[in-house]
């Protein structure tokens, strides 16, 4: 039997039209007929935007297009505002929409400019459009002439302009004028006005990109030969669509989520709240297709307590419970509370460091211990087991027998004589770092993974709680982690039977910076460097820029782009080093510091916003001759180890295993 796809929009719009009929007054005239242009005009757009390969004509064409659609846009729109909407919600939407508008049309002409070589003869026009956006670096243009253009940049900009956004505005418009529905027109410009704003930031970023980066290259050019032939592409189905289905089933439950956060926030009540929780979830279960439209609404206008609660959900109490409930169980769930080890790393030590220069050099800087009096004292190993949130918290998952506390007491000082002991000893560990973004989630949220590695591997599985953005920012996070891997490499074996003599570090998303912000201090240090690193779609470039993958964003339930703007400035901290720190952003990287990476497993899906930081991890270490292998899952997006769960998406079992043998494989290698 033929299946059939539903339109779930379509299929609430009708459920709710009947219950809420909408009026129609007469039609808009001169409204219409400049959206008759408009559509003429898009017609032409769509089929110059066909030709795989453009002309120089062709692209100045294509340009000249959508500059004219932009312009009856704005001056459609602005009717609108003048003459028919009264709401002043939906006035402020449209007018959001008609500034980001006003942007790309500058852009555009700008574009056009120099296509006619006005910059050569200081155009007048040219000179009024570098001076408007003199004081915004996002928003101005570097080119000057035709060959500082990246084509490939602004072919790409202007297909998901023009086959996202543009057409969806167009779309929303013959709504209303059909309609006279503002407030559908509000929901809508919500989104496309997030839309919008990304693709704004990210337009001059894709025209000025140097034409030699290798996201521009040819796909047979040596660099993409190279990643292909380090990469496995992974089907988790035979049957795309029911890839998609099952993703899209999994993210019913996130786009719930937001839904009922946005209509709670109109509430300051908590009896009000709770009420509209119980009622919203039934609410938003029968109208998928409302429920996305809701989530849109809240991921486009969220803030960073927002963004916290919808991402901290799994900690809640109730859900919690629930997922642990079905994952598996594990021998040993210990949680030790330590104190730093070293001198904490800070942001004027940074920002010192870049000003000198050395930022992303080995130093081999003497390190300064501290607590010394605590870390040796025969009696605080009783203490790492007493919950203190004043410390630093690491969770150890262990399949097998740890020796700890009282038990370990007796053989302390023979420990420190090297006598022989009379149990086994662990030699090989996995420290593991959490995602979420900097600002959210724990070592508990990703135990339906972590437990599977600690069973399955037979070795204790070290998971730090780093501290949190906003409250702790940049490099709070990477001091913790570094304090937690001096205390493992220096006191581990005086408090367990653990002696770690290869250590691998494992981390997912924001984990995965932490886990080569950590191994790039290790190697500037001069200390014992990690012996492999396990990244799962990792962060590896905080600047907001240009890149392919980063449209993927644009209808991401999980990482769309206005997350990830709020998780990149709630853990910035705004150094001098910004845009160049490797420990912010590892993708800058010197060679020196690459060049001592230890091997290297990246798994990562081909719709997520970030697949474009493993491509260019991969080249600096392919660059370096660095052992380097990636996995990538097809039609899969970010966070998909977290996905197998009670309800969850059971095709990513698959990605579980992967992680499993791509551990085996990086323990197997011999120490460097």
């Amino acid at each position: 039997m033929e299946k059939l796809c539903a339109d779930y929009e379509q299929l609430d719009k009708e459920i709710l039209d009947a219950i809420f009929p909408i009026y129609k007054p007469s039609n808009l005239c001169e409204e219409d007929n400049l959206l008759g242009h408009v559509d003429s005009l898009f017609e032409q757009i769509m089929t110059v935007d066909s030709h795989q390969q453009l002309t120089i004509d062709e692209f100045r064409l294509n340009c000249t297009l959508i500059r004219n659609t932009l312009s009856d846009l704005i001056q459609l729109m602005n009717n609108l505002i003048h003459k028919y909407i009264k709401s002043n919600c939906t006035i402020h939407r449209i007018q959001y929409a008609v500034n980001y508008l006003v942007v790309l049309k500058d852009l555009y002409e700008t574009l056009l400019e120099i296509f006619a070589d006005s910059t050569e003869k200081s155009s007048p026009k040219f000179s009024d459009l570098l001076a408007k956006y003199q004081d915004n670096e996002e928003f101005r243009l570097k080119a000057r002439n035709i060959q500082d253009i990246n084509f490939f940049g602004l072919q790409h900009m202007n297909h998901v302009f023009t086959q996202d956004t543009l057409k969806q505005i167009i779309r929303i418009s013959h709504h209303y004028l059909s309609n006279h529905d503002s407030q559908a027109l509000e929901e809508k410009l919500v989104v496309y006005n997030s839309h919008l704003n990304i693709l704004v930031r990210i337009f001059a970023s894709a025209i000025d990109m140097s034409q030699q980066d290798i996201i521009c290259l040819n796909k047979n050019h040596l660099f993409w030969r190279q990643i292909k032939a380090i990469s496995t592409y992974t089907k988790l189905s035979q049957n795309s669509d029911q890839i998609s289905q099952s993703y899209y089933n999994f993210m019913k439950s996130i786009r719930i989520g937001h839904a009922i956060f946005l209509k709670k926030s109109k509430f300051k009540n908590s009896f009000m709240r709770d009420i509209i929780f119980i009622f919203s979830s039934v609410w938003y279960f029968v109208l998928d297709g409302r429920a996305k439209l809701r989530a849109m609404e809240h991921m486009c206008d969220m803030q960073v307590e927002s963004a916290m609660s919808v991402m901290g959900m799994v900690e809640k109490p109730g859900i919690k419970h629930l997922i642990e409930f079905g994952i598996t169980s594990i021998k040993h769930n210990i949680k030790i509370y330590i104190d730093p080890v070293v001198s904490p790393l800070t942001l004027n030590y940074m920002n010192k460091q870049f000003e000198q220069g050395i930022l992303n050099k080995i130093t081999n800087e003497p390190l300064e211990y501290v607590n010394k009096s605590i870390h040796y004292d025969i009696k605080q190993h009783k203490s790492i087991l007493t919950k203190d949130k004043t410390k630093l918290r690491i969770r150890i998952l262990s399949s097998k027998s740890l020796v700890k506390t009282n038990q370990f007491q007796q053989t302390f000082s023979q420990s420190i004589k090297n006598e022989t002991l009379n149990y086994d000893t662990f030699q090989t560990i996995i420290i593991h770092f959490h995602g979420g973004g900097f600002i959210s989630m724990s070592s508990s949220s990703h135990q339906n993974y972590t437990r599977e590695w600690a069973n399955q591997l037979g070795i204790p599985i070290f998971s730090v709680d780093y501290s949190l953005a906003p409250k702790y920012r940049y490099p709070q996070a990477v001091d913790d982690c570094w304090q937690a891997y001096h205390w493992i490499l220096s006191h581990l074996q005086y408090h367990f039977n653990i002696q770690p003599k290869k250590i691998i570090l494992a981390g997912d998303s924001a984990g995965g910076n932490l886990c080569c912000a950590l191994t790039g201090l290790a190697i500037k240090f001069g200390i014992k460097v990690p012996d492999g690193l396990l990244l799962s779609y990792p962060v590896l470039d905080l600047k907001m820029k240009y890149s392919p993958s980063h449209m993927h964003g644009l209808e991401d339930f999980l990482l769309n782009h206005t997350l990830m703007d709020i998780c990149i400035d709630a853990y910035t901290n705004h150094p001098a080093s910004y845009e160049f720190d490797p420990f912010r952003s590892p993708n800058h990287f010197s060679d020196e510091i690459i060049s001592k990476f230890p091997p290297v497993r990246i798994l990562v899906g081909s719709k997520d916003p970030l697949l474009d930081h493993s491509h260019r991890l991969a080249h600096s270490l392919i660059k370096n001759q660095r052992n380097v292998k990636i996995i990538v899952y097809e039609g899969m997006s970010h966070g998909f180890l977290s996905f197998y769960m009670l309800g969850g998406m059971k095709e990513s079992a698959k990605c579980i295993e992967d992680s499993i043998i791509c551990l085996k494989e990086l323990i197997s290698f011999k120490n460097q």
